[in-house]
């Protein structure tokens, strides 16, 4: 059973960390006065934290995600994107699921759904969630710098995993062969 994410929020560009990526790359002082450059290192944090994002299956600056897909076996639904902080809403064929029966839990670094009862196989399921680790601030270190290493190669316009930096900063994140991951 795979969920496909059809939608999430856009993270406004006031909880970007511009100011993060021009000191991890030694701007001077006045980068913010040269015209269109904000908002070019906005765009390039917002490209690098979808390719951070895509890479490690999680959401990284929390926001609303909306999922579906046909329900396959069981009544675990493993979620594309960790971590959960809250379930929004769940229905399966369009009928919603009260949000006191589903819960949410983690194993292996992935995050599932629990739902109270097993839908028959291929029932449409409709899940949004409030997931990712909350502001800038509150994402593990390894993962900002890994944000700033990939904005700051498409600032310069080269390849973020041409040095390897970036693979080794996400190498701990990165989901493991049989769905499991090296920290949760």
């Amino acid at each position: 059973m795979s969920l496909t994410i059809l939608r999430d929020e856009t993270v406004p560009d006031a909880r970007l960390p511009v100011a993060d990526l021009a000191r991890a790359m030694r701007l001077p002082e006045g980068w913010d006065a040269e015209t269109g450059r904000p908002t070019r290192l906005a765009e390039r944090l917002r490209a690098a934290l979808s390719f951070v994002e895509l890479r490690c299956g999680l959401a990284l600056l929390a926001r609303t995600v909306e999922m579906a897909g046909p329900h396959r076996t069981g009544s675990g639904v493993p979620l594309p994107a960790g971590p959960v902080e809250a379930v929004q809403s769940v229905s399966v064929d369009g009928i919603p699921v009260a949000g006191e029966d589903v819960a949410v839990h983690i194993a292996d670094g992935r995050w599932s759904l629990g739902l109270p009862s097993a839908p028959f196989d291929g029932a449409a399921l409709s899940v949004t969630v409030r997931a990712g680790y909350g502001e800038w601030a509150d994402l593990p270190a390894l993962l900002r710098e890994a944000v700033l290493a990939v904005a700051e190669a498409l600032e310069l316009g080269e390849d973020p995993l041409r040095s390897g930096t970036v693979a080794r900063l996400l190498g701990p994140w990165r989901p493991v062969g049989l769905g499991g991951r090296a920290f949760a």
